[in-house]
């Protein structure tokens, strides 16, 4: 278990809203395997830069394309595989309830009858 100085910039980065509450589990375990990494270069990782709007809608397009080979007819299947295709970037930065929101409509958008 790392020590309580290596834990306690992830915890503040948490309370203080600089990184989201989801990616907690990821980067305890990287505290945890990378004990020679600086817990700042790991908190990094899940830190916003600003950009992360636009890595969001450039996701969006490729999942929008990458839907279409899709075999299920599962509407909650398809929204299920784009999230698993999106969120693993976008951990700790963006809230999960605004990106699967705005890929549901960008799925409604562009290919219809995948999502209800």
């Amino acid at each position: 278990m790392p020590d309580a100085t290596r834990l306690a910039p992830m915890v503040r980065a948490i309370e203080s809203g600089e990184i989201r509450p989801e990616a907690l589990d990821r980067m305890l375990d990287a505290l945890v395997a990378e004990s020679e990494a600086a817990p700042d270069e790991i908190l990094a990782r899940y830190r916003g830069d600003g950009g992360d709007e636009d890595v969001l809608t450039r996701r969006l397009t490729d999942v929008v394309v990458e839907v279409q080979s899709l075999t299920t007819e599962r509407s909650d299947g398809v929204l299920r595989w784009a999230m698993g295709a999106v969120m693993p970037q976008l951990l700790g930065r963006l809230d999960p309830t605004v990106v699967r929101e705005r890929l549901r409509q960008a799925l409604e958008d562009a290919v219809p009858e995948t999502v209800a």
